[in-house]
Protein backbone atom coordinates (compact mmCIF):
# COMPACT_ATOMS: atom_id res chain seq x y z
CA UNK A 1 0.00 0.00 0.00
CA UNK A 2 1.43 3.41 -0.92
CA UNK A 3 2.07 5.98 1.84
CA UNK A 4 -0.50 8.39 0.36
CA UNK A 5 -3.19 5.73 0.26
CA UNK A 6 -2.31 4.61 3.81
CA UNK A 7 -2.67 8.20 5.13
CA UNK A 8 -5.94 8.70 3.25
CA UNK A 9 -7.42 5.44 4.57
CA UNK A 10 -6.19 6.30 8.08
CA UNK A 11 -7.77 9.76 7.88
CA UNK A 12 -11.08 8.35 6.65
CA UNK A 13 -11.16 5.76 9.43
CA UNK A 14 -10.42 8.46 12.02
CA UNK A 15 -13.16 10.76 10.66
CA UNK A 16 -15.68 7.90 10.55
CA UNK A 17 -14.81 6.92 14.11
CA UNK A 18 -15.17 10.49 15.41
CA UNK A 19 -18.44 11.08 13.58
CA UNK A 20 -19.81 7.73 14.71
CA UNK A 21 -18.99 8.21 18.39
CA UNK A 22 -20.33 11.75 18.51
CA UNK A 23 -23.53 10.68 16.77
CA UNK A 24 -24.04 7.84 19.24
CA UNK A 25 -23.20 10.04 22.23
CA UNK A 26 -25.57 12.79 21.08
CA UNK A 27 -28.40 10.44 20.19
CA UNK A 28 -29.38 9.89 23.82
CA UNK A 29 -30.55 13.50 24.35
CA UNK A 30 -32.64 15.50 21.91
CA UNK A 31 -34.41 18.83 21.92
CA UNK A 32 -37.98 19.90 21.28
CA UNK A 33 -39.49 23.18 20.08
CA UNK A 34 -40.97 25.55 22.66
CA UNK A 35 -44.48 24.56 23.75
CA UNK A 36 -47.29 25.85 25.97
CA UNK A 37 -47.49 23.91 29.26
CA UNK A 38 -50.22 25.97 30.93
CA UNK A 39 -53.12 28.18 29.83
CA UNK A 40 -55.24 29.87 32.43
CA UNK A 41 -56.15 33.24 33.89
CA UNK A 42 -54.16 35.50 36.18
CA UNK A 43 -55.50 37.23 39.29
CA UNK A 44 -57.09 39.99 37.14
CA UNK A 45 -58.91 37.50 34.94
CA UNK A 46 -56.55 38.09 32.01
CA UNK A 47 -54.86 35.33 30.07
CA UNK A 48 -51.87 33.59 31.63
CA UNK A 49 -49.64 31.32 29.57
CA UNK A 50 -46.51 29.38 30.59
CA UNK A 51 -44.19 28.32 27.79
CA UNK A 52 -41.53 25.61 28.10
CA UNK A 53 -38.41 26.41 26.11
CA UNK A 54 -34.97 24.83 25.77
CA UNK A 55 -36.61 21.44 26.25
CA UNK A 56 -34.09 18.61 26.48
CA UNK A 57 -35.39 15.06 26.56
CA UNK A 58 -34.28 11.46 26.35
CA UNK A 59 -34.48 10.17 22.78
CA UNK A 60 -36.74 7.41 24.14
CA UNK A 61 -39.48 9.99 24.80
CA UNK A 62 -41.41 11.85 22.08
CA UNK A 63 -41.73 15.64 22.18
CA UNK A 64 -45.49 15.35 22.69
CA UNK A 65 -45.07 13.03 25.65
CA UNK A 66 -42.37 15.30 27.12
CA UNK A 67 -44.62 18.37 26.89
CA UNK A 68 -47.58 16.47 28.39
CA UNK A 69 -45.45 15.38 31.35
CA UNK A 70 -44.14 18.93 31.86
CA UNK A 71 -47.74 20.18 31.81
CA UNK A 72 -48.62 17.95 34.79
CA UNK A 73 -46.50 20.15 37.06
CA UNK A 74 -48.80 23.08 36.27
CA UNK A 75 -52.09 21.16 36.59
CA UNK A 76 -52.68 21.24 32.85
CA UNK A 77 -52.82 18.71 30.04
CA UNK A 78 -54.28 15.24 29.50
CA UNK A 79 -52.19 13.31 32.07
CA UNK A 80 -53.46 13.03 35.62
CA UNK A 81 -51.15 12.30 38.58
CA UNK A 82 -51.78 9.27 40.77
CA UNK A 83 -50.18 10.94 43.80
CA UNK A 84 -48.90 14.40 44.79
CA UNK A 85 -46.18 14.72 47.43
CA UNK A 86 -46.65 17.98 49.35
CA UNK A 87 -43.63 18.47 51.62
CA UNK A 88 -43.69 20.98 54.47
CA UNK A 89 -40.71 22.71 52.89
CA UNK A 90 -39.77 22.47 49.22
CA UNK A 91 -41.49 21.77 45.94
CA UNK A 92 -44.38 19.46 45.18
CA UNK A 93 -43.63 16.23 43.32
CA UNK A 94 -46.25 14.74 41.01
CA UNK A 95 -46.28 10.98 40.37
CA UNK A 96 -47.58 9.23 37.27
CA UNK A 97 -47.97 5.53 36.59
CA UNK A 98 -44.85 3.76 35.38
CA UNK A 99 -42.47 5.36 37.88
CA UNK A 100 -42.62 8.89 36.44
CA UNK A 101 -41.98 11.81 38.80
CA UNK A 102 -42.01 15.51 38.00
CA UNK A 103 -41.45 18.78 39.80
CA UNK A 104 -41.04 22.44 38.97
CA UNK A 105 -38.91 25.15 40.45
CA UNK A 106 -37.74 28.69 39.84
CA UNK A 107 -38.05 29.00 36.08
CA UNK A 108 -38.06 25.36 35.10
CA UNK A 109 -39.44 21.85 35.36
CA UNK A 110 -37.91 18.38 35.51
CA UNK A 111 -39.23 14.87 34.81
CA UNK A 112 -37.48 11.63 35.79
CA UNK A 113 -38.31 7.95 36.11
CA UNK A 114 -37.56 6.03 39.30
CA UNK A 115 -38.57 2.62 37.92
CA UNK A 116 -36.82 2.64 34.52
CA UNK A 117 -33.50 4.49 34.81
CA UNK A 118 -32.83 4.10 31.06
CA UNK A 119 -35.05 7.14 30.44
CA UNK A 120 -32.88 9.41 32.61
CA UNK A 121 -30.40 10.51 29.93
CA UNK A 122 -30.33 14.30 30.42
CA UNK A 123 -27.48 15.21 32.73
CA UNK A 124 -26.52 11.55 32.96
CA UNK A 125 -23.17 12.38 34.60
CA UNK A 126 -24.72 14.61 37.26
CA UNK A 127 -26.06 13.67 40.69
CA UNK A 128 -29.65 13.95 39.46
CA UNK A 129 -30.11 12.69 35.88
CA UNK A 130 -33.52 13.38 34.35
CA UNK A 131 -35.66 12.28 31.41
CA UNK A 132 -36.93 15.79 30.51
CA UNK A 133 -35.66 19.23 31.54
CA UNK A 134 -37.05 22.59 30.41
CA UNK A 135 -37.01 26.30 31.16
CA UNK A 136 -40.56 27.49 31.86
CA UNK A 137 -41.78 31.05 31.97
CA UNK A 138 -44.22 33.67 30.78
CA UNK A 139 -43.44 34.73 27.18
Amino acid sequence: MSPVLRVTVGALVTVAFLLGTSAVAGAAVRGCPAAVVYRGTDYDGGPLVYVASHIRRSSRISCGRAVNMLSVTYGYGPLKPIHIVKPTVGRYTWWLRGGWRMTNGAGGATVWNVRHKRFNEVGKDSDFPAAVVADVGIP
